[in-house]
């Protein structure tokens, strides 16, 4: 929620930078009172509110959530079933499977949330204690 929220207001303010050649001293009064209630608020930890709603209408970003998490889906299995094919290639145990897949999904994870890979497994592994998960 915090995440979506700093990413709209990073959009707005990048649309500000895109046209600050042509903007008008009114609106230069605006981009400035916009970056003080900023300011204050994350003075004040307030980061998932850095600006109110109604300013923010209508800015848009990108999803790419789902995407990673389809990538990360595709590259464990594929991962898993080149260490399986590997397995068996080299001859090693059945009882080495398991660990091949386990590997693979935690490897997987690192490649596509690299410094939040733990806690995307994490919250995966145990639904009921998902932090950004409202009841």
């Amino acid at each position: 929620m915090v995440k979506r929220h700093v990413q709209q207001v990073s959009v707005l303010l990048e649309g500000f930078e895109a046209r600050f050649e042509e903007v008008t001293d009114q609106e230069l009064r605006e981009v400035g009172d916009i970056l003080l209630k900023i300011a204050e608020r994350c003075a004040d930890r307030r980061h998932g509110e850095l600006l109110d709603a109604d300013q923010l209408d209508g800015v848009n970003i990108k999803e790419r959530e789902p995407l990673r998490l389809a990538l990360g889906a595709l590259l464990a299995l594929l991962m898993s079933g080149a260490s399986i094919a590997l397995l068996k290639l080299f001859g090693l145990s059945d009882g080495l499977e398991p660990v091949a897949i386990g590997a693979s999904v935690v490897v997987s994870a690192a490649i596509v949330f690299g410094g939040n890979a733990l806690q995307k497994l994490e919250s995966i592994a145990s639904p009921g204690n998902n932090p950004g998960r409202t009841r």
